[in-house]
């Protein structure tokens, strides 16, 4: 079996965060539509959940350790504003015209010797909006 690329094992990574999390909004009584919703002009949509009749779309970031300081941090401006643009875009793809909806964002501290014991999980709700 050839090593795995360092992109593969980020999508790795990437997915055991965001099955915790889908896991965590569940539990909330969330209910999931979509995962993984990928737009090539503005990226990807991580969760794709609603609550209370509203479109709730969620950016999942996990980390390891704190070298580069929690998740939320990643969540730059420039993120936002794709993020931004992959919500209307999925939204306008289902021809979803008239709903309330948000970006919320959680992040994920799982330390790598913590034998997947997740250290800290943060739900940060409409943390993004219009820009």
């Amino acid at each position: 079996m050839p090593p795995q690329s360092q992109k593969e094992h980020n999508r790795e990574k990437g997915n055991k965060f965001e099955d915790i999390a889908v896991k965590f909004l569940l539990s909330k009584d969330y209910e999931i539509i979509d995962r993984n919703f990928y737009s090539k002009r503005y990226g990807e949509i991580d969760i794709i959940c609603k609550k209370d009749d509203r479109i709730i779309f969620v950016e999942v970031k996990g980390r390891t350790d704190l070298q580069y300081g929690p998740g939320e941090l990643a969540v730059t401006r420039n993120k936002q504003k794709k993020l931004i643009k992959s919500c209307q875009y999925w939204l306008f793809s289902k021809k979803i015209l008239e709903t309330e909806w948000q970006i919320d964002v959680i992040s994920i501290l799982q330390l790598a010797n913590s034998k997947d014991k997740v250290v800290r999980l943060k739900h940060y709700k409409n943390a993004v909006t219009a820009l």
